[in-house]
């Protein structure tokens, strides 16, 4: 979770009542080195490298908090991770006033032709940053809800709220400093 610099990030934390305005996924691949953060910004869906976000670290955070995700990760949930990945790459990023209105999720349908559900995501379907993670939990089947990903905003993945997830569990917040990694 981040605290963001911004007038708009301060805006997002003042609506939703929150420390934080931005959250994005830590995601390593088996034969990758690096780490990547999943996440939605302005410029749409996609994986950045902590080291680039490192670069950046002094203009845009004032704040950032990792909590570990507790699950197991088997074959099946590598397998429908790195699927959603691929579902969700470019798509758009998108927050509207309709859009947090809509208070039940729209379930696309499983195809049974398609075990790994590739066109889990309609080809319109647009993010920001706390939907997306909370899309990618529901596809996880880690969070099962009828409420639509659009009402969960950053600050329900801090601490203070607690996310209801089935079979994981998110973590104690720890604060990551730059200077000891840079």
């Amino acid at each position: 979770m981040f605290s963001g610099k911004s007038f708009s990030s301060k805006i997002t934390r003042k609506l939703t009542h929150s420390q934080y305005d931005h959250v994005a996924m830590v995601v390593t691949f088996e034969d990758d080195d690096e780490i990547y953060l999943l996440e939605a910004t302005s410029e749409g869906v996609h994986l950045v490298s902590w080291n680039e976000i490192r670069k950046y670290r002094d203009q845009i955070f004032s704040k950032v908090v990792w909590r570990r995700l507790y699950t197991e990760r088997n074959d099946d949930f590598c397998d429908i991770l790195g699927t959603f990945i691929k579902a969700v790459a470019n798509k758009k990023y998108s927050i509207s006033l309709s859009k947090l209105l809509t208070r039940q999720s729209v379930l696309v349908p499983q195809n049974t032709e398609d075990p790994n559900n590739t066109a889990m995501i309609d080809d319109q379907r647009t993010f920001f940053c706390s939907e997306l993670i909370a899309k990618c939990f529901k596809t996880l089947r880690l969070l099962i809800t009828s409420r639509s990903c659009t009402t969960i905003y950053p600050k329900h993945f801090s601490s203070k709220k607690k996310l209801e997830l089935t079979d994981a569990e998110l973590g104690e917040e720890l604060m990551i400093t730059f200077d000891i990694m840079s």
